[in-house]
This record gives structure tokens, sequence and C-alpha cells, in this order.
């Protein structure tokens, strides 16, 4: 992200079986990912997506439990190094 490794996806089912990236995002587009690597039918198959695509906007986690509430736009950017 930004020209930094994301790791530490413990979220992930399991690692991915399959070679993708680096990708550039451009403005306006969003690359989006399933945690569940090598089942999900998301951005590594068809690509990035316009964020005039977004119909959704996401108010609660409830995964991994132990971090399960509301989300915030601010948490979300701090995720990214966007603070």
């Amino acid at each position: 992200v930004n020209g930094r490794a994301v790791g530490g996806e413990s979220y992930t089912a399991e690692r991915a079986e399959y070679l993708w990236g680096p990708v550039e995002v451009p403005k306006g587009a969003v690359v989006v990912l399933g945690d569940n690597r090598n089942n999900s039918f998301d951005s590594h198959v068809w690509g990035v997506l316009p964020e005039g695509n977004i119909i959704g906007k996401a108010v609660v986690k409830y995964w991994p439990f132990g971090t399960a509430g509301v989300v915030r736009r601010s948490d979300a950017l701090a995720a990214v190094g966007e603070e």
C-alpha cells in the first residue's frame, strides 16, 4: 500500500496459491481482496474497482471476534498509514 508491502494477514483463511502484483491503482479506484484468497472472486481476478461502483458502506466488523465493533474511517485510514 502506497509503496509499502502489506504483511501479517493473519485474517486470511490460507496463503494465496497465485502470484499477483504489484499493481498500480489509479486515482478513483480501489483493490478488493477477499479473506478466502484462493476462492474469492476479487481484484486478483478482475482487477481494480472504480470507486463509483461501491454501493455499500462498512459500519460494523465482527471478525476477528477480539476486534469486533464499529468501523470508523479514521481506523481504516490508520490501517494503511494515511492518518
